[in-house]
């Protein structure tokens, strides 16, 4: 009996060990919610104005020290061109307008959120205008289709959150950079 006592103590310290290191380890990993979304301010003198709105929200017990928020598009880091991804850094620069948001870098508190916003005519003109399509891919039969769309925010520590957007904003980036005589 006292050897089935000490096996029962040896286990139950094993796992307060294993428990204690998986809560340490968990504690000081930054947990992130990022969201991606078209927005527009109604009301005011401003009324009518969209933007573009990454909201990032700490989640963890510690704080977090964000340095940027971009995008992620295509599959493969090689291969074909039609499937080769490619990353761009967001540039915010409606961040401040009106006393909105902020952009990167910045740190937030457990608990807080923060929004960088960008004007949503000038990211929707600025897609349309670019020789090399980025939300796109032409494919060798296909013509020119959709790749795959996730935004990302990165920290100091080196975490990147990444996010899908809602299906309306990434149809918008596509239209923008698919000609309408070339639609199907």
């Amino acid at each position: 009996m006292a050897a089935i006592d000490q096996i029962a103590g040896a286990a139950a310290t094993f796992l307060a060990v294993v428990v204690s290191l998986w809560i340490a380890y968990h504690s000081r990993k930054p947990r992130v919610r990022l969201k991606v979304n078209h927005s527009m301010i109604i009301g005011g003198m401003t009324d009518g104005i969209s933007f573009l709105v990454f909201e990032v929200a700490n989640l963890g017990e510690r704080p977090v020290h964000v340095r940027g928020i971009g995008w992620l598009t295509g599959w493969f880091p090689k291969g074909p061109q039609c499937m080769r991804r490619k990353s761009a850094v967001q540039m915010a620069p409606g961040a401040d307008m009106f006393g909105l948001g902020r952009e990167a870098p910045y740190e937030l508190q457990p608990g807080a959120s923060m929004s960088s916003f960008c004007d949503w005519d000038r990211m929707i003109a600025f897609a349309g205008e670019r020789k090399e399509p980025f939300f796109t891919r032409d494919w060798p039969i296909f013509g020119r289709r959709r790749t795959r769309i996730l935004a990302y925010t990165y920290t100091a520590d080196g975490h990147t959150f990444y996010v899908k957007p809602e299906r309306a904003l990434a149809a918008a980036l596509v239209d923008a950079e698919i000609p309408a005589e070339t639609r199907h």
